[in-house]
């Protein structure tokens, strides 16, 4: 395969899989100039995703100290899903140095809300949730 010859979508986002169902990574191209990188919460079910996001709200001040990060913890009421997220500015239009650190910001961050609901803390909140 030559990666030379793939096309990019165009949307401005990209989400992968969390290894749960439910639950992914994305990065996003928001408006006024912003970018974020979230844990999106969408299992196809509100009740669950909100017992999923409460759960994991629960733990929001050992979540953050954990990381050394303020989230944006985001249940979203009127929504199906839920998201947290952490934003910054950012925009598609910037240079290539400044998307390639907002890149190298993006990876970081993804890494540490990995801890958001790696295999440890999902095992803990999953069966409080069925």
């Amino acid at each position: 395969m030559s990666f030379g010859r793939c096309k990019g979508l165009s949307q401005s986002w990209c989400s992968i899989g969390a290894g749960r169902t439910g639950f992914a990574y994305s990065g996003a191209f928001r408006t006024k100039a912003r970018f974020s990188v979230e844990v999106y919460i969408d299992t196809g079910e509100k009740e669950k995703n909100k017992q999923f996001f409460d759960r994991l709200y629960a733990q929001k001040e050992g979540i953050e100290k954990e990381i050394n990060m303020t989230l944006s913890w985001e249940r979203l009421d009127n929504a199906r899903a839920c998201r947290i997220a952490v934003y910054r500015e950012g925009s598609i239009d910037a240079s290539e140095e400044e998307l390639n650190e907002l890149q190298d910001w993006a990876i970081e961050t993804l890494i540490k809300l990995y801890l958001v609901n790696g295999s440890k803390r999902y095992n803990e909140i999953e069966p409080l949730c069925r």
